[in-house]
Formats: structure tokens, sequence, C-alpha cells
């Protein structure tokens, strides 16, 4: 085989694996992949090398082939060696804040792929703040008045006893609602629980001087509003049909 050939055949082969490694790196975030991929970035950058330095050779007529058959091999290696070791430096970073985060939130530190392992942690992480959030909000939801507490048992068994598509708690609230209102509910679910968000008010008076029957009503209605947030439907009338269906059925 002529040296041009060898050189072309060459070229072509650095080349396809060359496009193949470069695919490989811009599909994923710098770091994000384990070791085979980062020597396949080392690979990218030694084939580019490499082939540029043997046609370099050859049309100079510096080496021979069966020398550059030894030069491609050493220059497709060193950049790979290179990259291996910032990817593995990297690497050794993310798994330490990988087991920090398993300390704060006391989970296992899952084994095996490192990126598997941290989209289960940014996973876990998730609902970990979820879980805080709620406890502050159980928190924020016990000092309460007597009349409140017998509210809260009210909306604590109707939560129970009805399908709500496993709306969390809601924190009930004695207030004065005015004249025309016997109720009110305060939303702003969006996916977070916070103090202060997501709690009905039943109107005093109503509460306390209407039939028990109707103070239930009431609830049930305020509550509808509440599983309409947490379901995230929004309607141009907020007593729309979707909302008439769902009181019916807690009715």
């Amino acid at each position: 085989m002529s040296e041009n050939a060898f050189v072309v055949i060459g070229a072509a082969v650095w080349s396809v694996l060359l496009v193949l490694s470069l695919i490989a790196t811009f599909k994923d975030a710098p770091f994000r992949t384990e070791r085979r991929d980062a020597i396949i970035r080392g690979a990218g950058v030694a084939f580019l090398a490499g082939t540029f330095l043997t046609l370099l050779c050859s049309f100079i007529d510096i080496v021979s082939p069966p020398l550059g058959l030894i030069l491609l091999p050493s220059f497709f290696l060193l950049p790979g060696i290179v990259i291996w070791q910032i990817n593995r430096r990297e690497a050794k970073k993310r798994r330490a804040l990988i087991e920090e985060k398993c300390a704060t939130f006391e989970i296992p530190v899952p084994a095996g792929d490192l990126l598997a392992a941290e989209k289960y942690v940014d996973q876990q992480e998730i609902e970990y703040k979820k879980r805080e959030a709620e406890r502050e909000y159980l928190a924020w939801c016990e000092p309460q008045t007597d009349e409140e507490r017998v509210l809260q048992h009210i909306v604590d068994r109707l939560l129970e006893i009805h399908q709500w598509d496993d709306m969390p708690r809601i924190k009930a609230v004695v207030a004065d609602c005015g004249a025309e209102a016997r109720g009110r509910y305060n939303g702003g679910f969006n996916g977070f629980r916070k103090p202060f968000y997501q709690f009905i008010e039943v109107d005093k008076e109503h509460f306390l001087k209407s039939p028990h029957r109707s103070v239930v009503a009431t609830i049930k209605h305020e509550l509808v509003h509440g599983w309409m947030d947490w379901k995230g439907i929004k309607m141009p009338d907020s007593h729309g049909p979707q909302f008439q269906t769902k009181l019916q059925e807690v009715s």
C-alpha cells in the first residue's frame, strides 16, 4: 500500500472517530459523564492531533507509514490520559458532594454510576425540601384558638373520608369574613408549601351560630377551592363545571 493511501485511510478512520467523539462531547455538559466518556473526549483531541501530525509527517517525508503507526497511538494516548485525569478529579468532587447531601438528607449513599447517583440525590433533595416545608407548615398550623381546633378537626376528617388526590392538610382559621361571605380559601400551592399559604377561613359568626351541617357545607365548599388549586385547575369561573362536579362528589 502506498504512503498516500495509508494517509488517506488513516485520516478517514480518525475523522469518523473524531466526529463521533465530538458528538459525545457536546451531547452532555462538561464533566457530567463517566470515565468512558472522558476517554472519548480525550480520543477526540487525540484524533485531531494524530491525524494532523501524521498527515504532516507523511507529506513532508519525515516518517514512513510504519513509524506513523507508532506515533499515531502516542498522539491518541497522551491527551486521553490528561483529560481522563481532569475528569477523575472532578468525579471525586462530585462524589464528595453526593456524600455530603446524603448525610444531610439522611439517606444511604448510592453506589454505581455517578450520573445516576446524582440524579437520584437531586430527586431526594427535592423530596427533602418538600418534607421540610410541610413540617414548617404544620408547625405554623399548631397555634389555634379553641374554635379553630374544632374547625380543624372537621377539616382533617373531611380530608380523610373523601378523595382529594393526596392534597395535604390545610389550616383552618376562624375569622371575620364580612357580612356576605361565610368562608374563604386563601391559596397558592404552585408546587410548594409555606406558612400563610393554603388555608381556609370560616366566618366566626357563621361558625358559632349556624347549624353544624351548614358549617360543614361551607368547609367542603372551600376545600374544593383548595383542591382545584392543588390540581392546578384554572377556570374563568371559579365555580364552573369541574368545581360543581367535585362539590357534588364530596357532598
